[in-house]
């Protein structure tokens, strides 16, 4: 006896792998397959888990898997991020500036600055970012000045 609905099991084995080509993927990593004469069941595509980083995390070694998405989030708009160095890591897109208009004087970089990355092969990369000005016409100390993260990629 088979298990499921008669008939059903190649055909969600097929609509499985045209989704998955047409995706780019790789069917051997959705779909297992079983003996002729049995069903077959797909397999859930768990994505790498996000890691999102702010100033707490300055100094700091990040371990993600290959594929993830890493977010970094400064609380100034005075933050500039810098592209990142090495192959492991793309920045996807420019930084996005949101601004906070309420209950903020002019000069005070109330807001986020955040960049968005992916991790795309095994290595490292450092993210980092730069500010001079840590408030109205105040410069930074030289401690508040850089912010740097290392990302290590494994397979």
């Amino acid at each position: 006896m088979r298990a499921g609905r008669p008939g059903l099991g190649p055909a969600l084995v097929l609509v499985v792998l045209g989704l998955v080509a047409a995706c780019g993927g790789s069917p051997a990593t959705v779909a297992s397959t079983g003996t002729p004469g049995t069903a077959t069941t797909p397999s859930t595509l768990v994505p790498p888990p996000a890691v999102t980083l702010s100033e707490s995390d300055n100094g700091r070694t990040a371990a993600v898997g290959r594929g993830a998405e890493v977010s970094v989030v400064l609380h100034s708009t005075y933050w500039s991020l810098w592209p990142p160095s090495g192959g492991a890591v793309e920045m996807l897109g420019s930084p996005v500036v949101a601004t906070v208009a309420s209950g903020c004087r002019p000069g005070q970089g109330c807001g986020t600055v955040t960049g968005h990355y992916r991790a795309r092969a095994s290595g490292q990369s450092v993210l980092a970012a730069h500010r001079i000005i840590c408030g109205e016409a105040r410069a930074c100390a030289p401690d508040q000045r850089d912010w740097h993260v290392t990302v290590v990629v494994s397979p």
